[in-house]
């Protein structure tokens, strides 16, 4: 099988690559080109093609004679109009060079964040709407909606921890020791998928499966901001934070940090949905995967310091 990926050596798409090559160790022969902006090593045998979203002609010969196109390029900076020159403009670009070419399958790499808030009662994808309130999640919405209407599938993890993790467990961390408090004693359960499981399950749904529609990314089962925080805090031979505080409380205590409600409460308040869609469809045993593997935990405790502040 011939496949073709954006954004392979990202956060989340260096695992991508991992997990297809591990699928082609275990006899799946699979071929990969990938989009790069500049030449580089670490995509063992690869086809690179050099280009960007912005550039038609690197997109054609990007996924020219591929069976499926995995999607994991994207931009997630302040900057709106990047957010619709990058997210759905280029996608757009994308889908139209698979379309010319003849590339029925597309696998996309999106987020929770389009449903636009929190979620508390295990939710399946058929019992949540996409109501996305900010610009990068409205233009990540956008995306979907192009892939989608070439009858592709799109991936939405919530919480993902891993090496190089700047957005939830990293800055969670933070936040606790800035507090030196549990947020509601730790008791959140959080829908959350370890960069390795995401990976493999990506691969798989794009050359296992031909399955379309929404897919939610997560372990099987919700797991708590203690039980996530606590492996990081044995490695650092740390105390863990003696005493709890509600969550108004921590709400005014990070406010002056710039710390949203909202914001918070991805991390104080049950926000868990429904990702047996997506094991169903890939049968694997990247589901059995921790949400937090021992190497992670390693590199989370690396990056912490007692000067840490929160940042979210």
């Amino acid at each position: 099988m011939k496949v073709a990926i954006t954004g392979a050596t990202g956060f989340i798409g260096a695992e991508i690559v991992n997990g297809l090559a591990e699928l082609d160790r275990n006899g799946r022969s699979i071929t990969l080109s990938a989009l790069v902006r500049h030449e580089l090593g670490g995509l063992g045998g690869a086809r690179l093609v050099r280009g960007d979203l912005s550039d038609a002609h690197s997109l054609a010969l990007l996924v020219r004679g591929a069976d499926v196109l995995i999607h994991a390029a994207t931009y997630v900076g302040a900057d709106s109009a990047q957010q619709t020159h990058v997210n759905v403009h280029g996608t757009s670009r994308l889908v139209s060079a698979a379309r010319a070419e003849g590339v029925a399958r597309i696998v996309y790499l999106s987020t929770a964040g389009v449903y636009g808030g929190t979620f508390a009662r295990g939710e399946a994808e058929v019992e949540l709407a996409a109501s996305p309130r900010s610009a990068l999640s409205r233009s990540r919405r956008d995306a979907e909606e192009l892939v989608l209407a070439h009858g592709g599938a799109v991936v939405r993890p919530n919480m993902v921890t891993g090496r190089g993790d700047r957005w939830f467990l990293a800055p969670l961390l933070g936040v606790l020791g800035n507090l030196d408090a549990w947020i509601e004693n730790g008791s959140a359960r959080v829908s959350v998928i370890s960069t390795s499981a995401l990976g493999s399950a990506m691969a798989s749904l794009a050359v296992r499966t031909t399955e379309s529609g929404v897919f939610n990314a997560a372990s099987p089962e919700p797991v708590t901001i203690r039980d996530l925080v606590t492996p990081v805090y044995a490695l650092l031979e740390r105390p863990l934070p003696s005493r709890s505080i509600g969550f108004a409380e921590a709400r005014d205590r990070l406010a002056p940090y710039g710390i949203t409600e909202t914001a918070l409460a991805v991390i104080a308040q049950d926000n868990w949905f429904d990702s047996s869609k997506l094991w169903r469809s890939v049968s694997g045993r990247a589901s059995e995967r921790p949400p937090l593997l021992s190497k992670d935990a390693e590199w989370y405790a690396k990056q912490i310091s007692k000067s840490d502040a929160p940042n979210m």
